[in-house]
């Protein structure tokens, strides 16, 4: 849902992260969204990453740390 109202062009957003790997390379539904493993968004080089569930901010700022990925983090609440 996130996608469709912040993007409904697909012009910015470039895919979706999620660590669930029976979700990695499918696609969300409507918008068309690729899903990624954190390390493999990591080498696209991200610029700004949306966090849908702020809770988990701090847990996927340490895991782009790991990956040498520096995105800015921004949580959406």
């Amino acid at each position: 849902m996130f996608a469709l109202l912040a993007d409904p062009e697909n012009a910015c957003l470039d895919h979706a992260i999620d660590i669930n790997p029976r979700k990695q390379g499918l696609h969300f539904a409507v918008s068309g969204l690729l899903v990624l493993s954190p390390e493999h968004s990591a080498t696209r080089h991200p610029r700004t990453i949306f966090v849908m569930n702020p809770n988990y901010t701090e847990e996927i700022r340490a895991m782009l740390s790991g990956l040498h990925a520096g995105a800015d983090l921004v949580p959406i609440q």
